[in-house]
């Protein structure tokens, strides 16, 4: 489905990825305040009933989104990642944490923490958003 607002097409992937994070967080934390308003006094004012109306706009603003087409693990083995590191950098790629990738790949959360420090050190990068980055760069336009 098209929308009116529709990323995919007017945003890099790894802008789309950052922006994904920030709308997500903007959204939780306004979602979260009117929801503590309204148990901590029983009611909520016009602007925090604002803010909660906000939150769920950004919300499923972010849930309308089309779908994302991962890179496949062929191009990314220019990386030099094993097997199970290209399974866990496809899917912390799509911005997943890692309980998510634990419980996707039927493995433990220390054995995907370990699994990342090894692409971190493969990529010689320092944290996600550098990972994204060269990951991306290298599945959509890998050197020969």
């Amino acid at each position: 489905m098209q929308g009116l607002f529709n990323l995919n097409s007017k945003i890099s992937p790894t802008n789309r990825i950052l922006l994904g994070y920030s709308l997500l967080t903007a959204a939780g934390l306004l979602i979260l305040f009117g929801i503590t308003t309204l148990a901590k006094n029983g009611t909520i004012s016009l602007d925090v009933a604002l803010l909660l109306v906000a939150g769920l706009i950004i919300l499923f603003f972010l849930l309308s989104q089309p779908k994302n087409e991962n890179p496949s693990s062929k191009n990314i083995n220019l990386l030099n990642l094993s097997a199970r590191e290209n399974d866990v950098a496809a899917l912390l790629s799509q911005g997943k944490d890692n309980k998510s990738i634990a419980q996707e790949l039927f493995i433990s959360e220390n054995t995907v923490k370990t699994h990342i420090k090894k692409i971190y050190t493969k990529l010689e990068v320092n944290n996600r958003t550098q990972f994204v980055k060269i990951y991306l760069t290298e599945a959509h336009h890998p050197k020969r």
